[in-house]
């Protein structure tokens, strides 16, 4: 199933994380291609890549431009977007790619996610819990993108999704000029969602990271949020550039669908931004996530590491999960830590 897949991982100096994605998928049939932006490329002598992995280093191409020229080397049906420092679990990503080999209205599927932290010690936590059986099934495409943007809680670009959707996306970003970093996620997503089907399935995929600190670069500015950037006034070429690009799709309603969903999203983004309700949300969260924390201090050999985390939080909930693999990624981290 995995010689099926293309791993897309976009990295910036961070080589010790590059070869971290090494170490744990050159055994795996699955192919990969590390693009990187560091101002130096990885030392030859120290890049140890087999037949299935591809390293590329561009030192004047931003992230879209990456992004694009990773989407014309895929030659599998399917493909994955990954961050340097975080996890996938290729049980997983195989039982994804047999849905969707088995279902073919479906373009996306993926699997649960918790997130890792490291505090002298491994700590995780669940996250996007209201995936419980999403799926996104509707045969009209303004319906799915619709359900999609709100509420927006699904990713595509963290799922298995057919290649056609980075082909369409990449001849986008081909066009456009200063999109706002979340741009990519939004546009990846609702042309997913305008192509087929959506699926989550009950077994951890993901494991993201928080190790480091978000990207927070000129070309990939933070604080430069889609939202915000699809009204303003002072963008105005920018946006007619996008909207132009969406023209190089050329499938029936494609702009209107993409536009609507976007549109959706970024009102509902802008009204919640404001909302009591989102704050009181937020707090909430914050609370039962120190609540974790203090139970996890209380009863440290519990909660000590990914696969007490797992144990007790995901496999009593009734999520899959794939012990070998988290009992290899709680090693790698270990000791790319220096955890006793």
């Amino acid at each position: 199933m995995l010689q099926d897949l293309t791993i897309i991982i976009p990295t910036r100096e961070r080589h010790d994380y590059i070869f971290r994605q090494i170490e744990y998928w050159k055994n795996e049939n699955v192919k990969l291609i590390i693009l990187d932006q560091s101002k130096s490329p990885l030392p030859q002598n120290n890049l140890f890549l087999s037949d299935n992995i591809k390293y590329y280093h561009f030192l004047n191409k931003n992230l879209f431009e990456r992004i694009s020229f990773a989407s014309s080397l895929i030659t599998s049906e399917y493909a994955i977007y990954l961050p340097d420092d975080e996890f996938l679990i290729p049980k997983t990503l195989s039982r994804c790619i047999n849905f969707l080999d088995k279902n073919k209205d479906y373009v996306s599927c993926a699997g649960r996610s918790i997130e890792f932290s490291i505090k002298n010690r491994i700590v995780a936590r669940n996250i996007y819990e209201n995936l419980n059986d999403f799926d996104i099934n509707f045969d009209d495409p303004y319906e799915r993108t619709l359900n999609l943007a709100h509420p927006y809680k699904f990713q595509p670009i963290h799922s298995v999704s057919k290649s056609d959707v980075w082909k369409d996306v990449s001849k986008i970003l081909l066009k456009c000029k200063d999109l706002p970093p979340d741009m990519f996620e939004l546009l990846f997503g609702f042309t997913a969602a305008y192509l087929g089907k959506l699926k989550v399935i009950n077994e951890l995929m993901n494991l993201r990271s928080n190790e480091n600190p978000p990207v927070d670069t000129i070309d990939w500015n933070q604080k430069f949020l889609a939202p915000k950037w699809f009204y303003s006034l002072n963008h105005k070429s920018e946006i007619e550039s996008f909207l132009n690009a969406l023209d190089e799709i050329e499938l029936p309603n494609f702009k209107n669908s993409i536009i609507m969903g976007i549109n959706s999203y970024c009102l509902n983004f802008l009204i919640n931004e404001k909302s009591y309700r989102l704050k009181s949300e937020k707090l909430i969260s914050r609370i039962n996530h120190f609540i974790k924390i203090l139970i996890n201090r209380i009863y440290p050999k519990k909660f000590d590491s990914l696969i007490d985390h797992c144990k007790f939080n995901l496999s009593n909930d009734g999520i899959k999960v794939d012990y070998d693999k988290i009992i290899l990624i709680n090693k790698i981290l270990k000791n790319f830590h220096k955890i006793k």
